[in-house]
């Protein structure tokens, strides 16, 4: 009958032989007893507790011998476990055959808020063992090796990693007791091990960073440089991994308190924890309060800019950058642009904005209802990368909209700027008058007793069409108070009074060679009429003052 080892590959029959001498050697070999004291773990090596006639220093030396057996014991089981782990699930050996009948099973490590909270030894811990009189001598101080153990006289090499102060004071007394008769034993940790944690997610400076043993959270998350504000305090996580190899994840609302007035939790963390600060929702409806977070303490102090787009019908178009404490709101923006135009629609001003995820999502504000009503404006901060669209009022909805009183705000244009050209004063140049202004309002410097009132032009350039637009005026019935006849002015509109120079400006538009291209053509054209102004208003220019 051949051999079952035969039909294996040459690397796993070689492996199956050395696992079968290994376990041989575990239950042939006469030791019989190395497993802990104390919950069924092992952490100390026992001698054999056998009545012997050898002298004490032959017991001493075979409980050396021992010692070491049962440390090269554990390190060929180590070796053959992490050998054996990279087998197929399918081709591994039963798990009873490594299990060792005199060990019972690992100790699982309680997962509550007492674990959670108890500080547990660790390698690098420094210990003071103090044991009452009249046992004194056998006290000690020591530090966790790299293997968790520490070295106990009468006990050798005892493994105390993952133990809280008062299991390894139990556990101590419990082992000295086979010497000494009732010894009171007190562990003291007089040299915690430097932690080391990790803070990601929104903080100032993510990565890892050492910290006083059994600090706050609050103190790693300054030690990150504090929070940036889109930080979502209501859930702070903080990863903890136990001796046990088992991971345990606790979330804290540290927003909460903050707002209630109430303390922060006092979460004291540990070597090995991972701190994570989660992105605040972005959306409109958000119940997230940002206030609170800008005015805390936790808050980074580096300033970020907030950058808005804002077009449509403001003054100044453009990309903004704003400070973030506090955020930006969009009656702020407006005002940064110059304030908006009298053709703005302020009931249907559109805020777009892109989600983490790429998404856009858009909110429309009316900002007109409110100052009409007399009641505050909606509070909406601006995030950064938000668009804001103020759009053209439309010609159905003018009847509505009290564009005049939208003039009057504070983030409306406040001055406007026309040109006046006028034939009675002999002169041609710029009005810096307050937005809000009628036609009345712009040609009180005009010699009204020589000007012709009755045919006022009112010159506008229109942007869509692309070339200006001329509109007639009776300046004598505006002043009598006929609101028809006394339009709202407009940021550079061109008001021409006399009837010969109307006739004149009528043929050097309607004789330029090349047409306007925008607004700003337009209004340079009229700059180089003021210019020459002495020369339009000469002798030559006729001398007909109808009114």
């Amino acid at each position: 009958m051949s051999s079952p080892f035969l039909h294996l590959p040459p690397w796993r029959s070689g492996t199956a032989v050395l696992s079968g001498a290994v376990l041989v050697a575990i239950q042939l070999l006469p030791l019989q007893r190395a497993i802990a004291q104390t919950q069924g773990e092992r952490r100390i090596v026992e001698p054999t507790q056998t009545p012997s006639r050898l002298s004490p220093q032959w017991q001493q030396f075979e409980t050396q011998r021992q010692r070491e057996h049962r440390q090269t014991m554990d390190y060929l089981e180590r070796w053959l476990r992490d050998r054996l782990d990279r087998f197929p699930a399918s081709e591994r050996l039963p798990p009873a055959i490594l299990q060792d009948p005199s060990r019972p099973p690992e100790r699982q490590v309680p997962i509550d808020s007492v674990a959670w909270d108890e500080y547990r030894l660790g390698i690098g811990d420094g210990i003071s063992i103090v044991v009452q009189p009249p046992f004194q001598d056998l006290s000690t101080t020591a530090q966790l090796s790299f293997q968790g153990t520490i070295f106990v006289p009468l006990l050798g090499t005892v493994n105390l990693e993952g133990l809280t102060v008062d299991e390894a004071a139990q556990l101590l007394e419990t082992s000295l007791n086979q010497f000494v008769v009732d010894p009171e034993v007190q562990v003291i940790l007089a040299q915690p091990r430097q932690s080391q944690i990790t803070v990601t997610g929104e903080v100032e400076r993510p990565g890892f960073f050492p910290i006083a043993p059994n600090s706050p959270l609050v103190q790693a998350l300054l030690t990150a440089g504090g929070v940036t504000l889109d930080a979502d305090l209501r859930e702070v996580t903080v990863e903890r991994r136990f001796s046990n190899g088992e991971q345990v994840t606790q979330t804290f609302d540290l927003h909460t308190p903050l707002i209630l007035g109430q303390a922060i939790p006092d979460v004291r963390l540990r070597d090995g924890d991972v701190i994570r600060v989660p992105t605040r929702p972005r959306e409109f409806d958000s119940d997230y309060d940002r206030s609170i977070l800008q005015r805390t303490a936790l808050v980074s102090t580096t300033s970020r800019p907030i950058a808005v787009t804002i077009t449509g019908e403001v003054v100044r178009p453009g990309y903004y950058d704003f400070a973030s404490r506090p955020a930006p709101e969009v009656d702020g923006a407006l005002v940064a642009a110059q304030g908006t135009k009298t053709t703005a629609d302020l009931r249907r001003i559109l805020i777009r904005r892109r989600l983490p995820d790429g998404t856009a999502i858009e909110r429309e504000v009316d900002l007109f209802t409110p100052l009409l009503e007399g009641r505050p404006l909606p509070q909406l901060g601006l995030e950064d990368g938000d668009v804001i669209i103020v759009p053209e009022i439309r010609p159905e909805d003018r009847e509505n909209y009290d564009v005049e009183l939208m003039t009057r705000t504070s983030i409306s244009q406040q001055r406007i700027v026309v040109r006046l050209v006028s034939r009675p004063g002999n002169s041609a140049g710029r009005q810096d008058l307050p937005a809000g202004s009628r036609l009345a309002d712009a040609i009180g410097g005009v010699p009204l007793n020589t000007a012709r009132l009755g045919r006022v032009a009112l010159i506008r350039f229109d942007e869509e069409l692309g070339e200006p637009v001329t509109e007639y005026y009776d300046v004598r019935e505006a002043i009598m108070g006929n609101m028809d006849e006394n339009p709202l002015l407009q940021d550079r509109d061109v008001i021409v009074v006399g009837r010969n120079l109307i006739a004149q400006l009528g043929n050097f538009l309607n004789t330029f060679t090349q047409p306007f291209r925008d607004v700003l053509g337009f209004l340079l054209f009229f700059d180089q009429l003021s210019n020459s102004a002495e020369n339009l208003f000469g002798p030559s220019g006729g001398d007909n003052n109808q009114n």
